[in-house]
């Protein structure tokens, strides 16, 4: 859109949040504010600029209390607008996501790149520091001296029952010595981000010579979370380290979900009307254990009605398979729904887009 009532290059495309958490003038609204002044730091421009820019490309500041009662301040600014998103127009539903897990989505249009400068540049740091200018907290960005580096690994693409590791990696950058202590824990929390129970924690002392790096590992296996999980498979990684030479703090925590297996539906993805077409649909049990009071459910609307076939228990890396005949009764695009339900992997779900012709 045009945007007249600001300086010349402030047209086009336009943020807008229609269910904002804040009031606006009064009003439950978020924008419009330019998409151009969002990626350089304006945040003084018309309209709710200070908001938005917050929602893709805050810093995250950590404030953490000392023995003595100070305030040590963190500042993390990796971890906000990492991945922005909008669905191509290329006039088509959207696809089958099971298909495309572990490669790139062929619906996603990634637009990270018109909010922001690629994370880390100058570019980037110099539109936040920006932004940051208009804040009440001007000299938030002010430290002391911190020469040992921290970086604490994204977890990603870890299937329900398999063994992961946190791992830490620190880099002292200085040309003396350091002492630092970590800590790493699991943990596994609700959707809500509220923690239901710890997993695993572990301490670490480093001695580290001048300009060295170290790793550090903490492993946890099937059977210290298995009996823990909640719905959604959550879990959150909490790191805390401290420099003893130069009082330097360090805390950042990573969330992630563990993959449920998938289930696996194997048919003509073109059929005719009336015409009877086989369906075979599998899934093979991840885990170490026999999975009991197993149960499959199929549904997919103008293919089959919603029924459910009990199964035998599925003894550990076997695979269960059943067998059907479906006859598609309308034209067009279907979706084909198969679902496993199982006591140890509850609801899980595969599926299939089918196209019907007649």
């Amino acid at each position: 859109m045009a945007r007249p009532d600001l300086p010349s290059g402030n047209g086009g495309w336009q943020a807008i949040d229609a269910t904002p958490q804040e009031l606006s003038d009064g009003v439950y609204c978020a924008g419009p504010f330019p998409v151009n002044a969002v990626k350089n730091g304006d945040v003084t421009l018309p309209y709710d600029g200070p908001f938005i820019f917050a929602e893709v490309n805050a810093d995250q500041v950590n404030w953490i209390r000392q023995a003595d009662g100070s305030w040590y301040k963190m500042i993390v600014n990796e971890k906000i607008g990492k991945n922005i998103s909008t669905k191509k127009a290329s006039g088509a539903p959207m696809g089958n996501s099971a298909r495309w897990r572990g490669r790139d989505d062929p619906d996603r249009e990634d637009i990270t790149h018109t909010y922001k400068f690629p994370e880390g540049s100058p570019e980037e740091r110099a539109a936040t520091l920006k932004a940051n200018q208009a804040s009440s907290k001007a000299d938030i960005y002010q430290h002391g001296k911190e020469d040992v580096k921290f970086q604490l690994e994204d977890k990603d693409e870890i299937y329900v029952g398999s063994p992961f590791d946190c791992k830490l990696w620190v880099e002292n950058q200085s040309s003396e010595e350091r002492s630092v202590f970590v800590r790493l824990t699991a943990l596994v929390v609700y959707y809500t981000g509220v923690v239901k129970t710890k997993v695993k924690t572990k301490g670490y002392k480093l001695k580290m010579p001048p300009n060295s790096k170290q790793e550090v590992v903490l492993d946890v296996e099937p059977n210290d979370y298995m009996r823990q999980l909640v719905e959604q498979a959550m879990f959150k990684v909490k790191c805390m380290a401290t420099v003893n030479e130069t009082n330097q703090v360090f805390a950042k925590s990573d969330d992630f979900r563990l993959r449920r297996p998938d289930v696996e539906i194997e048919a003509q993805e073109k059929v005719r009307v009336g015409e009877e077409f086989p369906v075979e649909i599998k899934f093979v049990n991840p885990l170490s254990c026999s999975l009991s009071n197993c149960e499959f459910t199929v549904e997919g609307p103008g293919l089959q009605q919603p029924k459910e076939y009990r199964h035998n228990n599925i003894g550990p890396g076997l695979e269960a398979k059943i067998s059907l005949r479906l006859t598609a009764k309308r034209t067009g695009q279907k979706m084909l729904v198969a679902g496993f339900d199982c006591h140890e992997l509850p609801d899980i779900s595969g599926y299939l887009t089918i196209e019907v012709t007649n």
